[in-house]
C-alpha cells in the first residue's frame, strides 16, 4: 500500500512542480522519500507502529496465490517490455505530454495549450504523464515501450494494496482467488 501511496506524491507533486517550471528529477525523488520517511518516523514514535512491521505467518492459499501472481507478473513482463505505445490516448494524450515533460522539464504554455494541441485533449490531467518523465528520467530518456512496464508496477501496487486492505476483514481463502481472478482478467493485459 505504501509504493501506491508513494507513487500517488509523487505524480501530484511533480504534476504540480512541472506547472511552475521545476523539473522533478533524482534529487525531488530523493528528497520526498526522505520527508515521507521522517514523516512516517515521527507518527510511528509512541504508536508502537514499529512492532506491527513483523511479519505475519503465511498461510497455504496465501503463498499459493503470492506463487500464482509471480507467474502471472513473469508472465506479463515480455508483453508489457515489448508493448508498443500504439493506443490513442497512449501516444496522443498521455504520452505526448510524458515526453514533453521529459524534455522539455515542465508544462510549457507554448506545447500543452497551444491551439493545435486541442485535439490531443489538453484538459487531460498531468499524473500519469509527469509519473512517466519521472520514470523517463530514473531510465536515462523517454522508451515508449519500457514505459509500459511501470502500469504493470501500478498493477502489482494495486493489488499488494488491495490486499493490505482487505487481509484483516475477508477470510483469505476468499480474498486470494478474488485477487488471483483479478490480476488474469482481460482487461488488466488490455488497459496499458
Amino acid at each position: 500500500m505504501s509504493y501506491l501511496a508513494g507513487l500517488a506524491i509523487v505524480g501530484i507533486l511533480s504534476a504540480h512542480l512541472a506547472l511552475v517550471h521545476v523539473t522533478f528529477g533524482w534529487t525531488a525523488l530523493a528528497l520526498t522519500a526522505a520527508v515521507a520517511l521522517g514523516a512516517w518516523l515521527v507518527r510511528a514514535r509512541g504508536r508502537k507502529l514499529l512492532s506491527s512491521l513483523r511479519p505475519r505467518r503465511p498461510t497455504a492459499v496465501g503463498l499459493l496465490a503470492l506463487g500464482l501472481l509471480g507467474v502471472l507478473l513473469a508472465r506479463a513482463w515480455p508483453l508489457f517490455a515489448a508493448k508498443p505505445l500504439d493506443d490513442y490516448d497512449a501516444w496522443a494524450e498521455w504520452g505526448m505530454k510524458g515526453k514533453a515533460l521529459t524534455l522539455l522539464g515542465w508544462a510549457d504554455p507554448g506545447l500543452f495549450a497551444a491551439p493545435a494541441a486541442r485535439p490531443l485533449n489538453i484538459n487531460y490531467p498531468l499524473l500519469l504523464p509527469s509519473l512517466e518523465s519521472v520514470a523517463a528520467r530514473a531510465m536515462g530518456g523517454f522508451d515508449p515501450q519500457l514505459i509500459h512496464l511501470q502500469f504493470l508496477l501500478f498493477a502489482v501496487a494495486f493489488f499488494a494494496a488491495l490486499y493490505g486492505l482487505l487481509r484483516d476483514r475477508v477470510p483469505i481463502w476468499l480474498l486470494a482467488p478474488v485477487l488471483v481472478a483479478l490480476s488474469v482478467a482481460p482487461s488488466s493485459d488490455d488497459s496499458c
